[in-house]
């Protein structure tokens, strides 16, 4: 296998939570008398990073309320109903396939990190990570700053041989940002379109990605 390093996006990449995410965004579109979204080809034009951008194309008007009111709004209403979410079923078997072929695993997520690592524990998935790279706080203002900082502290990882795995086009970039290869899965919060319009591989599903990975 050419890579001996995993970086792994959370959200709709492990976990599918793209209906739970549609659900939240829509309740608080509707609060605000806002359109909410009717499909997930809608939500995927909308979606993007910084999620400060994809709550304004939603529709939001940050003078009528502001950002970090939406932001907290989200995360109360989005830790109720995420538990509900479940790890992909053929993830999981990569996950426990490379941990078993001494591939280190790390996650890197715009997620807020402590609570990220509780769910984790909840779910028997903390085992399969090396290191979780992740936000300090709810606003999830992107990954690539966080993922060059940690690597400035990590001089061992060889970037040719490192690989991030996510499902938007940002997971994309900031692979790119880092100097590492991306494969998407397209079955998260971008479309197929998009993702391929980034140059990088997608695959349907993660047994397709992991004969690529074994070729």
């Amino acid at each position: 296998m050419k890579y001996d390093v995993i970086f792994w996006d959370w959200n709709g990449t492990i976990i599918d939570d793209v209906e739970i995410c549609m659900e939240t965004v829509n309740s608080l579109l509707k609060e605000y008398g806002k359109k909410p979204f009717s499909a997930r080809a809608e939500y995927h034009k909308v979606f993007r990073f910084p999620i400060i951008d994809y709550y304004r194309d939603a529709g939001f008007d940050f003078d009528e309320v502001p950002f970090d009111v939406l932001a907290h709004k989200y995360i109360a209403r989005y830790d109720v109903n995420c538990r509900r979410a479940k790890i992909f079923p053929d993830i999981l078997n990569v996950l426990c396939t490379f941990k078993r072929d001494g591939i280190k695993q790390i996650m890197l997520t715009a997620s807020e990190k402590n609570d990220l690592i509780r769910w984790l524990d909840e779910i028997d998935a903390l085992k399969f990570f090396d290191d979780i790279i992740a936000n300090d706080d709810i606003y999830a203002a992107g990954k690539a700053d966080i993922a060059k900082r940690w690597l400035k502290n990590h001089p061992e990882i060889n970037l040719e041989r490192a690989v991030m795995v996510g499902d938007t086009t940002h997971d994309v970039e900031v692979a790119r940002a880092m100097g590492i290869d991306a494969v998407t899965i397209a079955r998260g919060h971008s479309a197929r379109a998009a993702l391929e319009k980034t140059g990088a591989p997608v695959f349907d599903n993660a047994d397709e990605m992991l004969k690529y990975f074994e070729k």
